[in-house]
């Protein structure tokens, strides 16, 4: 412990440190000590020694007052727990003032100190009840002397006498199993490292810390080398770049090369195992029946919290009458529109905005998004009807038979019917996704997809709507390029146009438009609570077509029959099933994806969770008892949406006072719509799909953004529009997927370089600063190594690194054939594979590594792996242990092979 120059210190140490040798080594080791003694002389260092010579750092700081017996004329010193297991005991005598100086600190313990760890922290002038940690260790003797008030703090430090004794009779040419027996090391590679590291490379480390070094606290003179564990620890003044930027003080380190093999020994490493029966036993202990409960029905967690009756309270002080009524009357009447997109009775629209909406109260976990009609799914919806429909009802009420020529079921359907099967299919996907927990599958389709299949979808909707924009009798068309077709049918009977309905048309698009664009902008400045124009313009249309006798007279087609209260629940058409199944697939995924995107938004914006899973299950559950009172599939709707959370929405509670509003409507109200026009909900649908159909215009983002999410929203776009809206979104996710593929199978490669005076090592193209080291190729590889991507890999390799390896032992082989010598000699000493951010390894990637080093090591070139994770590293130790490779891959920590490359030493 103490820095003095007294001969019985020395002695002492040496009869301590000796009694670790086995008895035929104890020669070797005076001759190795007085070398090591000798060199210290000469290079001015003051030798130190004293327990820290016996322990391990690990073992110091778990020191305890107990484990040291004061016999009066020397200390008995016991490790019980050691690393090698087997407990230890030293002597150390009353040499020097030693005993002195120990009970000195031992009666200067403060009383308070519950714990008995004997190495406290000296802090203000005191010592404090904190005991000493590892990464702190070296610091104990100069903290100790101060604590004691001794002279020359400075000269007070710590040297683990115990690994620099292997690192002696290394010096002493002492055979590697004597080394391995003297330290208790299995590993042979240890041993061979601290051959590596003798006394040679010990002069090199001392000369560099002895001279004056500047740390962050101030300047200090380094007479007293603080060496530990074999490392050096000094701090580097010079700045790493002067280039106009603050100036920074690095701290280097240098310490011996590791295997990983031996670094996972050293540090204890173990792979994660849990056993069936104790993975068993935490689902068990996991499950809570009355937690499971409230999750699977969030109604009943915002009861027990005394929600509901809170949020009664506020939605009454945000005046209902004004705000949600606006909110609910505008836009859930409107609803009558998207049922016309689903080519069923316009009443529908309304019925999916009441039944289906009180089941997502109870079992949604969303507590903004506004469910109902959506656009893009109405119009999927209503494909699948006009395909499957034998019956249709007209305005009067009266049947007409469809024709058949596509259909496939012998049953005769109605519209409804199909719809409501549709839905019905749709709820029986989605309560299939929620038992095998599929809620995270929507994010196969990306914002990109997303956005361009909508894109699309919306320009599909607004050519369906032409009909009634123009007054026209198309017929509607339906499969591969219909939209083209459609826009062909309108061009040829536009001569034919009702201009009555023509100008009601212009009237209300400019009328909505108007209250969009300039009217709700300035309103939002006032009040938060949107002006219905929706409403208006229904109410309007109603009662204008019904004083001016519109139908009839004008040729204006109207909804026609409203049925006055609720329908009666009816069954869908199960036969019907395996053939829209694909279809209602398709529904599903766009309609969930939707769903989901908005909850998300609402979630992150006023910072609560939605669950996915249980989403499936509330859509499940909501398009089910749809299905039986004439509901198409349910969406949620962006626009609802932001009104209801605008107004001061804060849960379902507002879908429910929609829904008490609907119900009057439903009751009384229904039929007063008999006479709105057709062309009135058309002006609506197509006013409201302008925010979608401007969509096109993000395609420059995403060229800017990225290359690959560009192609796919062109295919995606141009596949929905010109070919079929199914076949759009499959389009789509193919081309993600390839995309990712490609992406994933070129990986980011390149060849690093070390920026001067410091530690970084950078890729050598993007850094400029950075610079290659002679001899040394450090060739960084991201991504996976397997079966696919082994020969990319080695195309890489081989462009980075300039020659392949295979192909010029080919070449000497065939020299050696034709007598002549191939006298070629590489530059390049060593090959270093940094693999930190490799993200997997599979079989045939390992035997691809082990033929790779063999190659390299006929060359005369070593070649390292560095920096792999634990869980590829586990794959080469299984490989090698299932295969009975006796060639194994060169590992090494990530910090190891920057002492490898300082050092300029490659262990073979």
């Amino acid at each position: 412990m103490n820095n003095c120059e007294s001969e019985e210190i020395v002695e002492a140490a040496n009869i301590a440190i000796s009694n670790l040798l086995p008895t035929k080594s104890r020669s070797l080791y005076d001759i190795a000590y007085n070398r090591f003694k000798k060199w210290c002389a000469e290079k001015n260092i003051g030798l130190i020694l004293g327990i820290a010579g016996a322990c391990r750092t690990d073992e110091l700081v778990n020191l305890t007052v107990d484990d040291i017996e004061d016999v009066g004329s020397s200390l008995i010193i016991k490790i019980p727990n050691t690393k090698t297991m087997i407990p230890r005991i030293f002597v150390v005598t009353d040499v020097g003032n030693l005993l002195e100086l120990f009970r000195k600190y031992l009666s200067l313990r403060p009383p308070h100190v519950k714990h008995k760890r004997l190495f406290l922290y000296y802090k203000a002038g005191k010592c404090s009840s904190q005991p000493v940690g590892k990464n702190t260790m070296g610091k104990i003797p100069s903290v100790v002397a101060s604590y004691l008030k001794l002279p020359d703090v400075a000269c007070y430090t710590g040297h683990c006498l115990r690994r620099s004794s292997a690192t002696l009779l290394a010096d002493a040419d002492v055979d590697i199993t004597t080394i391995k027996r003297h330290a208790g090391w299995k590993s042979t590679a240890v041993a061979e490292g601290y051959v590596e590291n003798s006394i040679e490379n010990k002069a090199k480390i001392a000369n560099q810390v002895l001279k004056e070094q500047y740390t962050p606290f101030g300047l200090y003179t380094a007479c007293p080398v603080g060496i530990a564990d074999g490392a050096a620890y000094t701090y580097n003044p010079k700045s790493v770049m002067n280039n106009g930027h603050q100036e920074t003080t690095p701290m280097q380190m240098e310490r011996p090369v590791y295997q990983i093999e031996d670094l996972n020994r050293d540090t204890l490493y173990q792979k994660p195992y849990s056993s069936v029966a104790s993975r068993c036993r935490k689902l068990c202990r996991s499950v809570r029946p009355v937690a499971c409960l409230k999750q699977t029905v969030p109604l009943l967690e915002m009861v027990a919290r005394l929600q509901l009756e809170e949020e009664l309270c506020e939605r009454r002080h945000q005046r209902i009458d004004r705000g949600d009524y606006a909110h609910t009357s505008s836009d859930r009447i409107s609803g009558m529109a998207y049922g016309l997109l689903g080519n069923v009775p316009p009443v529908v629209g309304i019925y999916m905005a009441f039944f289906p909406v009180l089941i997502y109260f109870i079992f949604g976990t969303s507590r903004h998004v506004s469910m109902g009609t959506f656009a893009i799914v109405c119009l999927m919806t209503g494909k699948v009807v006009s395909q499957y429909t034998t019956i249709e009802i007209l305005q009067n009420g009266t049947e007409r038979v469809l024709p058949t020529e596509d259909q496939r079921s012998d049953h005769p359907t109605y519209i409804v019917q199909v719809a409501t099967t549709v839905t019905f299919t749709v709820a029986i996907i989605q309560l299939a996704m929620y038992i095998l927990r599929l809620g995270m599958v929507s994010q196969l389709l990306s914002e990109t997809l997303v956005n361009g299949f909508t894109c699309a979808s919306a320009f599909h909707v607004v050519s369906s709507q032409l009909k009634d924009l123009l007054g026209l009798s198309i017929q509607k068309r339906r499969g591969n390029f219909s939209f083209i077709y459609t826009l062909y049918d309108t061009a040829l009977d536009l001569p034919h146009a009702n201009t009555n309905v023509l100008a009601i048309s212009c009237v209300a698009c400019i009328i909505l438009a108007s209250n969009n664009e300039l009217l709700k902008p300035r309103l939002a400045k006032i009040t938060r609570i949107p002006f219905p124009i929706e409403l208006v313009a229904v109410v309007t249309g109603t009662v204008v077509s019904y004083c001016l006798d519109l139908g009839p007279v004008y040729g204006v087609s109207v909804v026609g029959n409203i049925p006055k209260g609720l329908p009666e629940p009816a069954l869908p058409a199960f036969e019907l099933i395996p053939s829209i199944f694909l279809d209602s697939f398709v529904i599903t995924m766009v309609s969930y994806t939707i769903t989901m995107s908005m909850a998300l938004i609402f979630a992150r914006k006023l910072m609560y969770e939605v669950d996915s899973n249980q989403e499936l299950l509330a859509l499940g559950l909501s398009n089910t008892f749809g299905s039986f009172f004439s509901s198409m599939p349910i969406t949620a709707s962006l626009s609802r949406s932001m009104i209801q959370q605008a107004v001061g929405g804060v849960t379902q509670i507002a879908s429910v006072v929609s829904c008490s509003i609907l119900l009057v409507i439903l009751l009384w109200v229904g039929p007063f719509f008999e006479t709105l026009p057709r062309c009135v909900l058309a002006s609506i649908i197509v006013v409201a799909l302008k925010g979608m159909i401007l969509q096109f215009t993000s395609i420059v983002r995403y060229w800017r953004l990225s290359k690959w999410d560009a192609v796919v929203w062109l295919v995606t776009f141009g596949t929905t529009l010109f070919v079929q809206i199914g076949y759009g979104l499959a389009a789509g996710v193919a081309v993600s997927l390839i995309s990712i593929f490609i992406q994933g199978y070129k990986p980011y490669t390149c060849l690093l370089g070390v920026v001067p005076n410091t530690d970084l090592y950078l890729d050598i193209k993007r850094y400029k600063a950075a610079r290659e080291i002679d001899g040394i190729k450090i060739f960084h590889y991201s991504g996976g190594l397997s079966f696919a991507s082994a020969t990319s890999f080695k195309q890489l390799l081989v462009r980075k690194t300039g020659f392949d390896a295979a192909a010029v032992l080919r070449r000497r082989v065939k020299m050696q054939e034709k007598g002549r010598q191939d006298d070629e000699e590489f530059l390049t000493k060593c090959l270093m594979l940094d693999f930190s951010g490799l993200t997997f390894v599979d079989p045939t990637g390992v035997e691809f590594l082990r033929n790779l080093q063999a190659d390299y090591e006929k060359l005369g070139i070593s070649m390292y792996v560095a920096g792999c994770s634990g869980p590829v590293f586990e794959v080469m130790v299984r490989c090698d242990k299932v295969e009975k490779k006796e060639q194994e891959i060169q590992n090494i920590p990530h910090r190891s092979r920057r002492s490898i490359i300082r050092s300029g030493e490659y262990p073979k």
